[in-house]
């Protein structure tokens, strides 16, 4: 029996376990799952660097998408997942390069510069947002707090991973020519 106190808290917290249940098996499962990378050029990926879209299908049905867009300064990766064709999550990491990759410590000197790229120096954030029937549930933010589910921000981040995604899979449906 799940109590629901006001504001469905309860639900909501039942609802987060049945995500991270789904997102762990998803993820333990990939080397089963039929997967197609589509390589994606500058232009399509919003990137200096380009990307890749790698599409995780099982019994022919969507499971996970991941979206890597590459610059010289920093990358972006998007995870998608889904249960029965439907988004249950999103997650979305953003790394910024202390410097370009490209600047390596002979390249600085040349450059007049006193750092060059070091991985260890890249600064992180990340986004995860849950989502239930197609609504985004709860959303934890880049410093791991949950954004207020009735704030204007919410609302509009919920509508656009959404528009993001049905751009990735009209994208896939273009590359298999359906």
């Amino acid at each position: 029996m799940v109590f629901c106190y006001g504001n469905g808290y309860a639900q909501t917290d039942d609802r987060i376990e049945l995500i991270r249940a789904n997102f762990k098996y998803i993820n333990s499962s990939l080397d089963k799952f039929d997967k197609k990378v589509i390589e994606l050029p500058s232009e399509l990926s919003e990137s200096t660097e380009g990307g890749e879209l790698v599409a995780y299908a099982e019994s022919g049905k969507l499971r996970k998408l991941v979206l890597g867009n590459y610059s010289e300064s920093g990358k972006v990766i998007i995870e998608y997942y889904f249960t029965e064709n439907e988004l249950f999550f999103c997650f979305v990491q953003k790394s910024t390069y202390n410097v370009p990759f490209t600047v390596d410590e002979e390249r600085a000197k040349e450059m007049g510069l006193d750092e060059w790229f070091d991985e260890e120096k890249t600064e992180v954030e990340e986004n995860r947002y849950y989502y239930h029937d197609g609504l985004l549930i709860r959303w934890i933010d880049e410093d791991g707090n949950r954004v207020d589910s009735t704030s204007r921000e919410f609302r509009e981040k919920e509508v656009a991973v959404k528009q993001s995604l049905k751009s990735l899979v009209g994208m896939i449906k273009k590359q298999a020519g359906g």
